[in-house]
């Protein structure tokens, strides 16, 4: 859930964009299993750690995938034939650890995390998480089983704990009062009311 920017092609905003094509930065909030690796720097919200592992682009993204002449293209073997699947592509996430909560019989952790995506890879965040063990709660395609279960029984949660909440756009792009330099958004009830009730249990210092 979140932000999403978009333009019409008509608009001042899209003409400077197609001028400039930078890229907006993202930054999500989100509740993950587990805890995330040793901070090596300090971050605007906490204790960061980058996330610089390599991911391919997902088949059904909307970008381009490389032509069938791209040396980097990877050959796949699958059954008498051979598929083609994209190269591992840079990526980087920057991950800050907001608060770590304890399960009540002291066994499993859960953090409140920030996300920032420095590239723009399909399902970057959620995949670099589940890379480092450290699934989105609620997610049901890369998530922790164990840690789904709990969350929907004992908070109810029926999706994704994550959340666009801020979207910083290039300068280039501000255009009089039609696109902000900043952009945010916050939490939707059902996210909201769940931290409040996790906040109510002492969170670790980080």
């Amino acid at each position: 859930s979140g932000l999403v920017l978009c333009a019409m092609r008509s608009s001042e905003v899209a003409s400077a964009a197609s001028r400039d094509p930078g890229y907006p930065c993202r930054r999500y909030v989100a509740l993950v299993a587990g805890k995330l690796p040793k901070a090596n720097q300090l971050g605007s919200y906490g204790p960061l750690f980058r996330c610089d592992e390599p991911l391919r682009q997902l088949s059904n993204a909307a970008h381009s995938e490389p032509s069938k002449d791209d040396p980097q293209t990877t050959a796949v073997s699958e059954g008498r034939g051979k598929r083609r699947r994209p190269p591992k592509l840079s990526a980087i996430t920057d991950f800050e650890t907001l608060g770590i909560f304890d399960d009540d019989a002291g066994t499993s952790s859960v953090s409140l995390i920030v996300a920032t995506a420095k590239t723009r890879i399909s399902e970057q965040v959620r995949r670099h998480l589940f890379h480092l063990g450290c699934p989105v709660c609620g997610d049901k395609q890369y998530g922790d089983a164990r840690t789904n279960r709990r969350f929907s029984g004992v908070f109810g949660l029926s999706r994704l704990f994550l959340h666009c909440f801020e979207i910083e756009v290039p300068e280039s792009w501000v255009v009089d009062d039609a696109c902000p330099p900043l952009l945010r958004c916050p939490l939707p009830n059902e996210l909201r009311i769940l931290l409040e009730r996790l906040l109510l249990r002492k969170a670790h210092d980080v």
